[in-house]
């Protein structure tokens, strides 16, 4: 009896502390590995172990990955190589190296700015966006916009460098978001602030945080989460949650979409909760992360915005994420 109570007790803990895998976004993976087949070379932004095998048949390239592949792995805009571990976003790759590829999967994400323009989106799913390289257009000139007051002059300059021919000017809006960041708030008892990642809050045992969040006018919003979970995790906005998630693990972690809620026009109470412990396999207590709440317009996904140079001056004064000069 001892030794069958034995065998229970540590198989129950055992399976305590598995590691669920985040079945559904591998299942989208997978779903991309059939959409790209054959329409390779594809880089994959996303620092994920798994995605080289799902995307096997379209000749995969991780942005972030150990392996290097010759003449293929993107660097940094300045010449670095991206950080092994973490994901990199599209816009800080070289453009030189992205366009070497015909596909791109992309983790969806509530800030990032979109791929060149001479990429389109040919594919959205919960998780992943996946983009294919166009061949009516041609960008020759990419320009990051990190403040407001500077994009005017680089327009400007990019807008002279058209000489003629026929070029246009791309900006892409950039999304206008708001968040609440659990990092900055008050935690409870195990929970705490990474030391590689000040955004990120490793969770050890139930807790909540809570804090306020303003939004700048009434309408419809998505609610995004950033974090890698075990146990169930909820949102509530005022009091009524509007999403939650578990089994969404991974490293590092990444944007979870949570729903569409309306919101009115300014402060609300975010609160977010981890509950306790079962023996339901995948519950254990981690260690599990979980990042800032942000909330975007439902129709507030960056768009491009194309002028003719001559008209440079009406991307003035936009919130831009870059400007490209591009070439039909």
């Amino acid at each position: 009896m001892a030794l069958a109570g034995g065998v229970i007790v540590s198989n129950a803990k055992a399976y305590h502390e598995v590691s669920n895998a985040p079945r559904e976004r591998l299942a989208e993976l997978s779903r991309i590995g059939e959409l790209t087949d054959g329409h390779g070379p594809t880089l994959y932004t996303e620092f994920e172990e798994f995605a080289k095998h799902f995307l096997r048949d379209a000749q995969p390239v991780g942005a972030s990955e150990g392996f290097r592949v010759p003449g293929l792995s993107p660097k940094l805009r300045g010449g670095a190589i991206p950080r092994f571990g973490f994901g990199t976003p599209v816009d800080r790759l070289a453009l030189r190296d992205v366009s070497r590829f015909r596909t791109l999967v992309i983790r969806r994400s509530p800030l990032d700015a979109p791929p060149p323009a001479d990429f389109r989106r040919t594919w959205s799913g919960h998780y992943y966006e996946v983009w294919r390289r166009r061949e009516d257009l041609r960008v020759r000139k990419h320009v990051p916009l990190r403040t407001l007051s500077a994009a005017c002059s680089r327009v400007h300059r990019l807008a002279l460098e058209a000489d003629g021919g026929q070029y246009s000017l791309v900006g892409a809006e950039r999304p206008l978001t708001n968040r609440f960041s659990p990092a900055a708030s008050a935690l409870p008892a195990g929970w705490t602030v990474r030391t590689d990642d000040p955004m990120l809050v490793e969770t050890r045992g139930p807790g909540a945080v809570a804090g306020t969040l303003g939004v700048p006018r009434t309408g419809s919003y998505e609610v995004w989460l950033a974090g890698s979970v075990g146990r169930r995790l909820g949102v509530s906005f005022d009091g009524r949650e509007v999403g939650s998630v578990e089994d969404e693990l991974s490293r590092p972690p990444g944007w979870l979409l949570l729903g569409t809620t309306d919101l009115r026009r300014g402060p609300h109470r975010v609160r977010i909760v981890r509950g306790g412990g079962n023996l339901e396999p995948g519950n254990g207590d981690g260690p599990r992360f979980v990042g800032p709440v942000v909330v975007r317009p439902a129709s507030g996904a960056a768009r491009l915005r194309s002028v003719a140079p001559g008209s440079w001056r009406s991307l003035c004064g936009r919130s831009l994420s870059w400007v490209e000069l591009v070439a039909r």
